[in-house]
């Protein structure tokens, strides 16, 4: 969204910091994303990485999934197990005819609403506490580009990548 999430700052002692926001214009940006990584005990030799297609102005709707379906099948050779939440999106016609020709995709879900368990919603969590945190746009292009960017600049972080997926407690890496 357009309004910043504010953290605590520093700043010279008597000079409080100022983030001037646009009112009254709710611009958006919708992320849709996946941490993907083989899975197995090897922890080190994982390499997750970080896709994503990002929306103006759009919520994700059926063809928006199975637009990023078909970019994951695209970059992903071998069975792909995606475990998404229960968008209705997700459950639409749409999709479940998409998955019904592709049938290297196979799709799970996670339990009603268990955020704490996807993997995805920590990064999420991570670009708007950190990346993004304080940054007041004034026009949406410029939260485009500051999302794309901290996306970009997270999905070099495998690390991070692979906290993200221990945190979520998911039996990943045994």
């Amino acid at each position: 969204m357009m309004a910043p999430v504010v953290r605590r700052t520093w700043s010279l002692r008597g000079r409080t910091p100022v983030l001037r926001q646009r009112g009254r214009f709710h611009g958006k940006v919708t992320v849709l994303g996946a941490i993907c990584a083989k899975p197995g005990p090897r922890r080190r030799h994982a390499q997750p990485r970080l896709y994503f297609r990002m929306l103006k102005e759009k919520n994700a709707n059926a063809q928006s999934c199975v637009s990023f379906l078909r970019q994951l099948a695209g970059n992903i050779r071998g069975p792909i197990f995606v475990v998404w939440d229960r968008l209705g999106a997700h459950k639409s016609r749409a999709v479940m005819r998409f998955v019904a020709r592709n049938p290297r995709i196979q799709l799970f879900n996670f339990p009603s609403y268990a955020p704490e368990l996807n993997p995805i919603e920590y990064a999420w969590g991570y670009l708007k506490t950190n990346p993004l945190a304080n940054h007041a746009p004034t026009e949406l292009p410029q939260l485009f580009m500051a999302a794309k960017n901290g996306v970009c600049r997270t999905r070099r972080k495998r690390d991070l990548l692979t906290s993200f997926i221990e945190h979520s407690g998911l039996p990943f890496f045994d």
